[in-house]
C-alpha cells in the first residue's frame, strides 16, 4: 500500500485485505472516512477490515463531535459495521433531523 500515491486506491487496497482478514488500511481508512470524496470506500474499507478499535473511536466522535462530516461518517461507518448498541443513538438522531426539517406553522 506505501507504494501506491491515488488516495481512493489505497483505500480499495485496505478493503481488498480487509475482506482477506488484513487490517493493514485502518489507518488510512479512519483518516480519510471524513473526506466526502473517500467517505463510501473508507467507510466499505472499515467494515471490510473489522478492527476492534474502530466501533470505539466512532462512537467517541459521535459522542464529542460537532462537526457534520465527522458525525456523518460516524454514522455511517457504525451502521456499516454493525454496530448494534448503537441504534438508540442513530434511531434518536434521525428522529432529531426528522422535527427539524418539518416545515413549521
Amino acid at each position: 500500500m506505501r507504494e501506491e500515491e491515488e488516495l481512493r486506491e489505497k483505500l480499495l487496497i485496505a478493503y481488498i485485505l480487509g475482506r482477506h482478514g488484513i487490517r493493514d488500511g485502518y489507518v488510512f481508512a479512519i483518516e480519510h472516512v471524513s473526506e466526502q470524496w473517500y467517505l463510501d470506500i473508507a467507510v466499505a474499507a472499515l467494515a471490510a477490515i473489522k478492527e476492534p478499535q474502530a466501533v470505539t473511536r466512532l462512537r467517541e466522535i459521535l459522542e464529542t463531535s460537532n462537526d457534520l462530516a465527522w458525525n456523518t461518517a460516524a454514522v455511517r461507518g457504525l451502521g456499516a459495521m454493525g454496530a448494534q448498541e448503537m441504534t438508540p443513538k442513530l434511531l434518536s438522531l434521525i428522529e432529531d433531523l426528522r422535527n427539524h426539517s418539518r416545515p413549521r406553522r
